[in-house]
Formats: structure tokens, sequence, C-alpha cells
């Protein structure tokens, strides 16, 4: 199951009903799809020490929790998988203490952001999903605004054309999130009115 630094919350039961049942544990997405390294302002708050990058606190973070046996990282780039190595190798216990400091800065809404997985690029009406998702993301940690700005100069979207959503549910079938994808489409295409 998808669990990182920023939405451990709503999977922490899953996690420990695996464990409950004495069954090993993997999860993905411990960087939330790239968003926590990204996003360095937003999630500075995980890091336990100076020294560490975003990318090593954040595993450090699930390396804490003795429940999981594997995060599965995705990689795209050489320096990304040398950085999730020097997070093994630098690994030392994270105190308790730390650990629930990091717990008391996750932001509810956090658990709301999409990872980027694009298992809802399948629309039938063309809409390019994982891009609004991302585009919402924004939303999210900063305003409306931003949101616009990363579809229009990132995506070379507009906010009418999340409008050709038919409702059909294909896209939130497949959320391994449970995200009201639907709804955030009405939100967007709202946005150019």
């Amino acid at each position: 199951l998808g669990y990182s630094a920023y939405n451990f919350s709503m999977r922490q039961a899953a996690i420990d009903l695996i464990a409950g049942q004495g069954l090993g544990c993997t999860v993905m997405n411990p960087l939330g799809g790239g968003i926590i390294p990204q996003n360095p302002a937003i999630f500075n708050f995980i890091k336990t020490r100076k020294s560490e990058s975003l990318v090593e606190a954040a595993l450090h973070f699930l390396f804490a929790h003795q429940q999981i046996n594997t995060a599965l990282v995705g990689f795209s780039e050489l320096k990304e998988i040398k950085a999730a190595v020097q997070a093994v190798e630098n690994y030392t216990a994270i105190p308790g203490a730390e650990i629930e400091r990091i717990k008391e800065g996750i932001s509810e809404s956090f658990n709301d952001i999409c990872t980027g997985c694009q298992y809802c690029d399948n629309c039938p009406e063309g809409i390019p999903i994982p891009r609004f998702l991302d585009s919402y993301n924004h939303k999210i940690f900063y305003d409306d605004n931003k949101m616009i700005e990363r579809l229009k100069y990132h995506w070379e979207l507009n906010p009418e054309q999340a409008a050709a959503c038919t409702a059909c549910g294909e896209c939130e079938d497949v959320c391994t999130q449970h995200l009201p994808i639907i709804k955030r489409l009405a939100e967007i295409a709202a946005l150019s009115k």
C-alpha cells in the first residue's frame, strides 16, 4: 500500500492489521511520487538532522516503523538510486519523540494529495487526469492561483478542459488513494467561469 511521511495517518490502520496477522508489509510511494523532495518548503519539518536530505528524512521515517519490511522507491535517474542507498547507509534510529513531532506536523489535507501513480490516465473523454490532479496538489499546498499557474505554464492546460468530464467514474474506480477525482475536475472547471 502507499505509505509516506505525509499520508501515514490514514494508512496506519492497514499497517497495524498487516502486522497483527504476522505478515510482511511492503509499502510504495515512500516519497509520495516525488512530492516530498519537490516541495522542501512544505516538508522540511520531517528532517530529524540538519545534514540529512529530504529523501533521507522521508525514508528514515519509514525505516523507524518496525511493521514495514520493504519500501519500494521509484527511480528515474541514477542520482535517485544513490540518494536511496545513502538513506539506508546513513540511517540511525529516530527517537520516538522525533517521530511524534513529525506526526504532529502532518496536515490532514496531506491525505488528499495525489501521488501521481497515473492509474487514472485512461479517461474515455481523453482528459489528462494525472495532470489535473498534479495541479490540484498545488491548490492543496498553496491556493487556486498556484493551481491555475501549474495548469497553464507547466501542463499547457486550461480549467475549462476539465469540464469534459462525464462523471463515468472509471478514474475513481482505479484510484489507489480513493480520491474524489470527479469532484476535483468539477472544481477546476468551475474556475474557468
